[in-house]
C-alpha cells in the first residue's frame, strides 16, 4: 500500500511539473507575440516621423504633428518597459512589499493619479473625482497604491469613448478596508472574459495598445498588501473596478 501511494504521489508530481512547464511556455510564446508587435509598432512610428522631422521644407503645424507623435511613442515605449521590468522584478522576488509605508492624504493621491490622465481623454469623455467619504488618510505604500490606481484609470480612458470616468473612495470599517471605485461608460467586459481579465498578457480588444500586463500587475500588488481587486459584475454601463485596500495603523 505505502509503496503504490508513493507512486502516487510521484506521478502526481510528475504531473505537476509537466502542467507547470506547458504554463511556462505558452506564457513565454504569449510574451513574445506581444511585446513583437507592442514594441515594433511604436518603434516604427519614431524613426517615420523622425525622418520627417529630418526634412527642411515642414511648416510649423506639421513639425508640432509629427513632433506630438514622436512624443506620444515615447511616452508608450517607456510605460512598456515600466510594466515588463515590474513583472520581471515580481518573478525574480527582487521588489520585495515596500516598507516605506507613509501616510497618505486621500483625496491629494487620487487627484494626482486622475489629473495625468486628462490629455489623454477622448472628446466629450468626463473625468471626475468624489471626494472620499468618512476618511481623510491613511498609511500605505504610495508606490503600489498610485500603481494600482493608475492602471485602472489608463485601462478605462482607453476603452471610453463618450460619457464618463468616475473615481471614487469610502472607508468600510466594519471590514477595514479603503474601498477605491473607478467606474465608466466604455465598452464593457464581455461575462466569458471577466475570468481572464487579470490574466498576464490578455486583452480584451488586441487592436487596442497596451501590453495586456497593467491588470495582472496590478492584482499581483493586491494579492501582496492582503487587499482585493474585482469587476463588479452588476455593473452594466461600462466597467466598474473595485480596489479594497487593507487599512493599517500607524506603522
Amino acid at each position: 500500500i505505502l509503496r503504490d501511494m508513493t507512486v502516487d504521489k510521484r506521478h502526481e508530481a510528475e504531473v505537476q511539473a509537466k502542467r507547470l512547464a506547458e504554463e511556462s511556455d505558452r506564457m513565454k510564446s504569449a510574451f513574445i507575440a506581444n511585446m513583437s508587435h507592442e514594441i515594433r509598432t511604436p518603434l516604427n512610428a519614431i524613426v517615420g516621423f523622425s525622418t520627417l522631422l529630418a526634412q527642411e521644407k515642414l511648416d510649423d503645424v506639421e513639425k508640432r504633428e509629427y513632433v506630438e507623435q514622436v512624443e506620444g511613442n515615447n511616452t508608450y515605449l517607456l510605460s512598456l518597459m515600466e510594466n515588463i521590468l515590474n513583472i520581471a522584478d515580481m518573478d525574480s522576488r527582487v521588489w520585495e512589499m515596500p516598507r516605506e509605508e507613509e501616510e497618505i492624504e486621500v483625496d491629494a493621491c487620487c487627484k494626482e493619479c486622475i489629473e495625468g490622465f486628462r490629455l489623454e481623454l477622448k472628446p466629450g469623455v468626463e473625468l471626475e473625482y468624489v471626494p472620499a467619504s468618512g476618511i481623510t488618510a491613511f498609511y500605505a505604500a504610495r508606490q503600489w497604491l498610485k500603481m494600482v490606481l493608475v492602471s485602472l484609470l489608463d485601462n478605462a480612458v482607453k476603452f471610453t469613448e463618450e460619457g464618463h470616468i468616475r473615481v471614487s473612495c469610502e472607508e468600510d470599517k466594519s471590514r477595514h478596508v479603503l474601498r477605491f471605485v473607478i467606474e465608466d461608460t466604455g465598452i464593457g467586459i464581455r461575462p466569458d472574459e471577466s475570468d481572464r481579465i487579470f490574466e498576464r498578457f490578455y486583452k480584451v480588444d488586441t487592436f487596442t495598445k497596451g501590453s495586456g500586463l497593467g491588470l495582472a500587475i496590478a492584482n499581483e500588488i493586491m494579492e501582496l498588501v492582503g487587499g482585493r481587486i474585482y469587476l463588479d459584475d452588476t455593473y452594466c454601463g461600462g466597467c466598474r473596478f473595485i480596489v479594497e485596500w487593507p487599512m493599517k495603523d500607524k506603522p
